[in-house]
């Protein structure tokens, strides 16, 4: 339900487990299955547990969510952006332009998702665009959720290719709203609804911080720079997860439950976590650590990846 790009102060914006990289996805004993998702060395990777599988067509995905025993996700391969449903792949666009598929949602069956092609923010229902902004400005679509009727699709713009700083915005039903004023370089990087409150997390300046119904609230002080990547709401507790630079090589992976903040990682590696999903009380959060993906449960560390090539983690759903 989200889409997280790594952002360093100075950048804006296998061995694996089983050696049939063929494998299809299958919707066999899904309960209590750990989906995370990313990239292998230079192939789209959905990890089911602790087994990867490469996606046909694909370099990196973004986005997943399991529905009625089919796994959807989406991402890119170079310049296209696409979405598969298991293992069978659906182009999104031409390739023509940059694009990239962000974040996926499934809703009566519908295969709603977020991105951006030409820099032009859209999400797709079923293959079939709709444009939330234009050629005028440079905007990204990071993430998509229903409530009720009503897509909400959270991301940021900016003037142009040569501007340093982003807006942060949401889209309802294709209405933009903005959440900064563009004085301080921002992003939404992931929106949840729940009880009509609508719930995004991101960053402005150094802050990694989040919005309530376009209340902004700090998760960090602001002295080192920090983003909140994924947004989660479990009953009445917001769970946000993201990451803190501390120095130029020193990151640490964190998570917030209602404001309150955890270091996964102690800063010896550079580590981010990037998703979060909560099943039953558990908390599962992804991410990676030098050179390891791995998820959290609870906090317990669950290594998905033995670092013999490059991975890096995008999101996570439990199911």
């Amino acid at each position: 339900m989200k889409k997280f790009n790594l952002i360093i102060l100075s950048i804006l914006l296998i061995n694996c487990s089983n050696n049939n990289k063929n494998e299809e996805i299958n919707s066999n004993n899904l309960n209590g299955n750990v989906y995370v998702v990313g990239s292998e060395h230079i192939y789209a990777t959905v990890w089911k547990n602790n087994t990867s599988t490469y996606l046909p067509q694909g370099t990196i995905i973004n986005g997943i969510f399991v529905s009625n025993g089919n796994v959807y996700s989406c991402g890119n391969y170079g310049n296209t952006a696409k979405y598969w449903v298991n293992n069978s792949v659906y182009p999104l666009t031409d390739g023509s332009k940059s694009a990239e598929a962000t974040s996926i949602y499934i809703n009566n069956n519908d295969v709603y998702v977020s991105g951006y092609d030409g820099y032009i923010a859209k999400y797709w229902k079923n293959g079939v665009a709709t444009n939330l902004s234009n050629a005028s400005s440079v905007s990204v679509a990071n993430s998509i959720f229903f409530n009720g009727n009503d897509i909400y699709v959270a991301g940021y713009s900016k003037p142009n290719s040569n501007s340093w700083s982003c807006t942060s915005k949401i889209w309802k039903n294709g209405i933009a709203s903005n959440l900064t004023n563009g004085s301080n370089n921002s992003s939404a990087n992931s929106i949840f609804i729940k009880n009509n409150d609508v719930y995004v997390a991101g960053f402005e300046g150094f802050y990694a911080k989040y919005w309530k119904n376009g209340i902004a609230f700090n998760l960090t002080n602001g002295v080192n720079y920090a983003q909140a990547t994924s947004i989660f709401i479990d009953n009445n507790d917001v769970h946000i997860v993201g990451y803190e630079q501390i120095t130029n090589n020193h990151i640490i992976a964190k998570y917030w439950k209602n404001g309150v903040a955890t270091n996964l990682t102690d800063g010896s590696t550079a580590a981010t976590a990037t998703g979060v999903f909560v099943k039953n009380g558990d908390v599962y959060i992804s991410g990676d650590e030098g050179n390891i993906t791995k998820y959290w449960k609870n906090g317990v560390s669950i290594a998905i990846s033995n670092g013999n090539f490059v991975t890096e983690s995008k999101g996570i759903f439990v199911q």
